[in-house]
């Protein structure tokens, strides 16, 4: 059903074609778009298709709102933001991560939101919706992570670092502290006075769950050193033996060291200078099959076969590991978002994430606000009443707001569809001008009168 709120106008000229004659009757303004029932604004979130480089299915994608004083409108708690598809009306599920402002005052915030399909092709749009003052909390936080996600933690607030996804396999910290993070909140370990072997250093137990068991699985994390030569586990799980662990992942001074299983023969090493520095990095592994792929800020850095099955045992901790006989490893410096799920994530997947939560103002493009008002479109031509004897007419109007027609043509159900289209783009109070497709005078081997419309869409951003 269409809401009369649309910013989406369909102007509808009726003709009808004597021979070579075209009447115009008058032209009509009617809605073409859905606007989202009760909700006085919005904006459009265009996602870049340049760094997707296959379609996605079901992504969180990261949207980040910094200081924006078009949303001072919204509810200081965040409760009327939504989220909808292209078609402005289709609800999709999100997460608020941080929220701040609202009620007279800029908003900034973090909100993960589930978009069904992100294409490779062309550039996605999805809407953000907010100013409604009886909302109730709209998100659904649970499930915008797909169920192959089994812990997604966020580290707004380390001390009580909670899974996002419906796994609750939520954490318990141990000495960390609140820090900036990569995306928001992240924690911060400060284990320099530890002796390299101590077992008591500061750390963050995120469990045993059988829910993290998987043959194929990915993990991620984003890392922040201290100092350059910082170095030790940053996520892993270990069970203190030396065999039976599923995964740990160590940073030297100018490598990034992955173990999996903890089997002394089975150490993969490789070299990442920019490691070497203070900035953050994300780090993402993944295993299909016996194909063990490393990721280093969204890029391959090496595949390793191996076809060696992991361990389930022990708890999976950051910020450092027990790999027994006394062999604890720990680090000093910032960690955020540590996901584990049990499926492999695709390179593309996995570009697409880096580059979203690295730079996500270079993902997205964020639109003007747009309200209910509505549009106006003026000064159409050709005008009531008159006659128009060129089978390809030029229809002109002017519109108070950036505009975009598509003029179409179709016959009577006696005659095929042509469905022809062209387009007129211009801005502001500009008159606009576009050429129909050519009508001609009749169509196939019929000779009697035929009658014919011809109308443009115009799209008001």
């Amino acid at each position: 059903m269409l809401s009369h709120l649309s910013k989406l106008l369909l102007i509808t000229l009726t003709t009808i074609f004597v021979g070579s004659f075209l009447f115009v009757l008058n032209p009509q303004t009617v809605n073409a778009e859905e606007w989202l029932t009760g909700w006085s604004y919005r904006k459009k979130i265009t996602i870049d298709q340049s760094n997707v480089d296959a379609d996605l299915t079901d992504f969180p994608l990261l949207v980040k709102i910094t200081n924006d004083s078009n949303l001072s409108t919204a509810l200081a708690n965040g409760y009327d933001i939504r989220f909808t598809s292209q078609d402005g009306a289709t609800l999709l599920k999100y997460e608020r991560e941080s929220w701040s402002g609202g009620n007279s005052l800029p908003v900034t915030a973090v909100i993960w939101v589930k978009v069904p399909n992100i294409s490779a092709t062309t550039n996605t749009d999805i809407y953000m919706y907010y100013g409604k003052a009886d909302a109730t909390d709209g998100q659904d936080a649970s499930n915008v992570w797909d169920s192959n996600f089994k812990g997604v933690w966020h580290l707004n607030d380390p001390t009580n670092p909670l899974d996002a996804t419906s796994n609750n396999n939520d954490g318990t910290n141990y000495g960390g502290t609140s820090t900036t993070g990569k995306i928001a909140g992240g924690v911060a370990f400060d284990n320099s006075s530890f002796p390299t072997l101590a077992s008591n250093f500061y750390h963050t137990d995120f469990g045993s769950s059988t829910s993290f068991n998987s043959s194929d699985y990915s993990i991620s994390i984003w890392f922040k050193k201290t100092t350059a030569n910082a170095g030790g586990a940053i996520f892993a799980r270990a069970n203190g033996l030396f065999s039976g662990s599923q995964f740990a992942l160590f940073l030297g001074s100018a490598s990034v060291r992955f173990d999996f299983p903890w089997v002394k023969t089975i150490l993969n090493y490789f070299s990442v200078p920019a490691a070497e520095n203070i900035n953050w990095h994300l780090f993402t592994y993944t295993r299909s099959g016996n194909i063990h792929t490393y990721f280093f800020d969204g890029s391959i850095v090496t595949t390793v076969v191996d076809a060696t099955a992991p361990g389930y045992n022990g708890n999976v901790w950051i910020g450092g590991g027990n790999f027994g006989l006394g062999a604890y490893s720990h680090f000093t410096g910032s960690l955020d978002e540590p996901r584990i799920s049990t499926t492999a994530r695709t390179a593309e997947w996995i570009k697409f994430e880096y580059n979203n939560m690295n730079e996500s103002d270079n993902e997205l493009a964020i639109s003007s606000e747009q309200d209910t008002t509505p549009p106006t479109i003026s000064s159409f031509s050709p005008t009531s009443g008159s006659t128009v004897t060129s089978s390809t007419p030029t229809i002109t109007f002017t519109t108070n707001e950036n505009a975009t027609c598509r003029i179409s043509r179709n016959v009577d159900e006696s005659y095929q569809d042509m469905a022809d289209n062209i387009t007129c783009e211009g801005s502001g109070t500009t008159s606009q001008s576009c050429t129909t497709p050519d009508l001609g005078t009749d169509e196939g081997t019929k000779t009697e009168t035929v009658h014919k419309s011809v109308s443009s869409e115009c799209i008001i951003f």
